[in-house]
């Protein structure tokens, strides 16, 4: 019987360790994917504003310039 609360003590500080770490991770992980999705929408703004102005020009759009789409 003693193996056995040792054991659930043991599992019980691991599980207790993740949850205090997974807090931190989620933070780290949100700011990262903040930054990310602003540097995506930066891109596609740039690449409007390219197609606008070679348009205006009278310029063909270039012939591998298409709208990249997220991946699954």
């Amino acid at each position: 019987m003693r193996q056995l609360l040792d054991k659930i003590g043991t599992r019980q500080r691991l599980v207790h360790e993740t949850v205090e770490r997974l807090p931190e991770q989620i933070t780290r992980l949100t700011e990262q994917l903040a930054a990310a999705e602003k540097t995506l929408q930066r891109l596609e703004i740039t690449r409007e504003t390219i197609l606008e102005l070679a348009a205006e020009d009278g310029a063909p759009p270039p012939s591998r310039c298409r709208p990249v789409t997220a991946r699954s």
